[in-house]
């Protein structure tokens, strides 16, 4: 059984919630604006006690597959983008945040990268690395999620 559209939406927002929020204080504009809607409303809609029966199962995979030197906002902004980019709006919970500024993902980052690329080329090289690894890995969870085949949960 493949997990229900519902639970992937709370386990997307979940973790870009987890790794956005965090680091709150060194986000700026919308990215800022971005992360405290995604936090209120992670707050407001708490995962059940089915949707973490389902988080448990998938812990193990998750430990595997993001044990990487990631960039966690990039990651979380990349899900983020992923989810509202295949996920009609009709199917996913009602946010506040405009698709335009869920689906830059990435991008908020890349500004910053090409002036780091200007001022400091070795530490440009190795944070286009850092940033590449954490969109391949948010893809990588992301299509994961969506493909996950559950053991039955009683």
């Amino acid at each position: 059984m493949n997990i229900a559209q519902s639970t992937i939406n709370k386990i997307v927002l979940f973790f870009a919630n987890h790794y956005v929020f965090e680091e709150l204080n060194t986000l700026e504009g919308e990215q800022q604006d971005v992360a405290q809607k995604l936090n209120y409303y992670t707050k407001l809609n708490e995962l059940n006690k089915y949707d973490l029966m389902v988080l448990r199962q998938l812990d193990e995979y998750f430990k595997v597959m993001l044990d990487v030197e990631l960039s966690y906002q990039v990651f979380g902004f990349e899900v983020l983008a992923l989810w509202s980019r295949d996920i009609p709006k009709e199917s996913r919970p009602l946010l506040n945040i405009k698709d335009i500024k869920l689906q830059k993902g990435a991008a908020y980052y890349w500004l910053e990268s090409i002036n780091l690329k200007r001022k400091d080329t070795s530490i440009y090289e190795e944070k286009k690395e850092i940033m590449k690894a954490s969109t391949d890995k948010a893809k990588e969870f992301y299509e994961f999620i969506c493909g996950f085949e559950m053991k039955c949960i009683s």
